[in-house]
């Protein structure tokens, strides 16, 4: 479903290369894309939770645009939010073939490639997006949870450290996230939490989970 045909620099650079570039807009500029009806449609069925029929629509409107990136990237949220990682990957990678400068779309194709358990991929994602944008602590905060999946608990934690450092509201995430769990009796974790060293609080080891 997501096969996009890509527009190369060159193609995209051709109407612009004819003439100077000017500060007023230019007749072949494409103008600024309105969300259409059917988009809508989908927004709102995302919004109330109807995830296999705003995937629907959002294929609809793929197949008539290919064109449309904006419809493809939510098209993959649906997909995510149904499981279907495979799919959401693949709409992932068409969206960063077309643009490889924006670091959303790494992240959000290494954020589904750890969700569907390929570790490996999504570390290299999720660092090619701090490496676009080194200020996006929730990028930091991906990679500590693929180091922390993979055990690699110090490398975690320095990153983690990072992350909230770079957003410290990142903070109130870290004991509701699963992939943090081997690292809760670690006094660096406390104090990221802001516990002391003898305070115990994760809810996912006092609801007996992992």
């Amino acid at each position: 479903m997501c096969s996009v045909r890509s527009v190369t620099k060159k193609q995209a650079g051709k109407a612009s290369a004819k003439k100077p570039a000017k500060k007023e807009a230019k007749a072949s500029d494409p103008p600024a894309r309105r969300p259409s009806r059917e988009f809508s449609t989908a927004r709102d069925m995302f919004r109330n939770g109807n995830f296999v029929a705003a995937a629907s629509v959002l294929e609809s409107i793929v197949r008539k645009e290919p064109g449309n990136f904006e419809a493809l990237i939510f098209l993959a949220s649906c997909y995510s939010f149904q499981g279907r990682y495979d799919e959401a990957v693949k709409c992932h990678e068409a969206a960063v073939d077309a643009d490889p400068s924006d670091a959303q779309r790494w992240h959000n194709l290494a954020s589904d490639l750890l969700n569907l358990g390929d570790l490996e991929r999504a570390e290299k994602a999720m660092k090619e997006a701090i490496k676009l944008d080194g200020k996006r602590g929730f990028s930091h905060y991906g990679l500590a949870r693929i180091f922390a999946r993979r055990g690699e608990h110090d490398e975690a934690l320095s990153i983690l450290k990072r992350a909230v450092e770079l957003q410290p509201e990142l903070k109130e995430n870290l004991s509701d996230q699963p992939d943090f769990a081997a690292l809760a009796g670690d006094n660096r974790f406390k104090e990221l939490l802001g516990l002391k060293k003898d305070e115990f609080d994760y809810p996912f080891f006092e609801r007996g989970e992992t």
